[in-house]
């Protein structure tokens, strides 16, 4: 099977420029993602949002949306500026 390390290893992105997230749902799975980025020997970047809401109980509803992307940016956009100018 495809293990994360190996595909990580070989996707030929600079470490620092990886960044793992997770968007929150009904059903939550901070714990398991914050695991797996420690596994992993990363950070996870998800910013928590007051009152976010779903649609389907899954996919959040676009204003929801909006304020989880815009807190995202503010806490990865350096990282995520730098490395798409040359590194981190």
């Amino acid at each position: 099977g495809c293990k994360p390390q190996r595909l990580l290893v070989h996707s030929g992105v600079p470490r620092d420029c990886v960044v793992l997230t997770y968007v929150p749902t009904r059903e939550n799975k901070r714990a398991t993602a914050e695991a797996l980025a420690q596994s992993l020997g990363f950070e996870l970047v998800s910013p928590r949002v007051e009152d976010m809401r779903t649609f389907d109980g899954s996919h959040l509803d676009p204003a929801s949306a909006e304020r989880f992307a815009a807190a995202f940016l503010e806490a990865a956009g350096p990282r995520l500026a730098a490395c798409a100018n040359g590194g981190a």
